[in-house]
């Protein structure tokens, strides 16, 4: 697929070169006319050479120019039917080597959200592999997954980091694996929807095909977080979920597009001065004062030794949080750094540890 639309981008390119051409020689052909008709041009030969020299070039882009837009309709017009020849998205697959694992998730993504949509639950299954439709609890699990669907999420729009994919060649056999996690909003609620994917087995075709679907408000996703981290897992049925733990009044954030478990407390929001002058008192997240100005943090990830609390806001209306990195669990500060749901500015820090040198 990719390398067809590479070739018909060439092609593209051809004609809009073969267009300038037929325009350099539409223009010398008016030209020479124009000049042709002027009586003291007669007898000279320059206008009848310049409409020669201008008959030629529209002739030569004219014919390869026609030649070239006709393949490119019937190259388009072949693909088109070569697509609506196949049953589903992993018949595709299946049928085309060219498919990269980019071009399979947003196939296999826009097929599944559509179908739970209109809730066909029929070219939903389809997506999958035959291994998986062929469990006993298949259509169970199923219906389970439509009961909590929150519907309208193929018209919302989809952000990613891109998909992280695997592949083996053994001897020609070939396997080609991926998986991608998007992000969109619907109803000021974010939702991730996490795809695992086969999208080419040589030896074994009935395994293309999705093998892992999850549909998670931001609350579910940080729960799911927090549980593969403490390797306590997330149900035996996590390879097709929906989970919308907002609906049951917990919270979350989403920091640097990191789900994040959140915890609202009354304790007073500083800003940026107030964080950078306590700093230069407190350089310890288990010292009693530092406890006692800004409290418990609204959320953690505590492996990475990272606090997170929210900040005082500004004119903007923005969302903004802090995060205070240590270097053991509420230990020193390493340094503190303003964030949002995109980014954690580490090139902007409110206070780092080099600071305490300098003081």
């Amino acid at each position: 697929m990719a390398m067809v639309s590479m070739m018909f981008v060439l092609l593209l390119i051809v004609l809009g070169l073969l267009g300038g051409i037929a325009a350099a020689g539409l223009v010398l052909l008016v030209i020479g006319a124009v000049r042709r008709r002027k009586p003291q041009n007669a007898g000279k030969r320059s206008p009848t050479v310049c409409m020669v020299i201008g008959g030629i070039l529209l002739t030569l882009a004219l014919l390869p120019g026609a030649v070239l837009s006709f393949q490119v309709i019937r190259s388009l017009m072949t693909a088109g039917i070569g697509q609506t020849a196949y049953e589903s998205v992993p018949d595709h697959w299946r049928n085309d080597q060219w498919v990269d694992d980019e071009t399979a998730a947003e196939e296999a993504i826009d097929a599944l959200l559509t179908a739970a949509d209109s809730g066909d639950r029929e070219a939903f299954a389809e997506n999958f592999t035959q291994e998986l439709r062929e469990r006993e609890d298949f259509n169970a699990v199923m219906d389970a997954f439509f009961a909590a669907y929150p519907g309208e999420l193929s018209s919302c729009e989809r952000g990613s980091d891109g998909p992280g994919g695997t592949g083996s060649y053994d001897e020609g056999h070939v396997v080609k694996e991926s998986s991608i996690t998007y992000r969109s909003m619907l109803d000021g609620v974010w939702y991730y929807l996490s795809l695992d994917y086969c999208y080419q087995n040589t030896d074994h075709p009935e395994q293309v095909g999705v093998t892992a679907f999850t549909v998670m408000d931001l609350p579910a996703r940080a729960v799911y977080m927090e549980r593969v981290f403490d390797e306590d897992g997330y149900g035996a049925d996590s390879w097709l979920l929906c989970d919308r733990l907002s609906q049951q009044g917990v919270e979350a954030r989403m920091i640097d597009r990191y789900p994040l478990l959140w915890t609202s407390t009354d304790a007073p929001k500083r800003n940026v001065k107030e964080w950078r002058a306590l700093c230069k008192e407190c350089h310890r997240m288990d010292d009693p004062a530092f406890k006692k100005a800004v409290g418990s943090p609204n959320g953690a990830i505590d492996r990475l030794y990272e606090y997170y609390y929210e900040m005082a806001g500004d004119d903007t209306g923005e969302d903004r949080c802090i995060c205070v990195v240590a270097d053991a669990p509420y230990g020193g500060i390493l340094g503190i750094y303003p964030c949002n749901a995109e980014t954690i500015y580490y090139e902007e820090p409110i206070w780092e540890a080099e600071e305490k040198n300098k003081e």
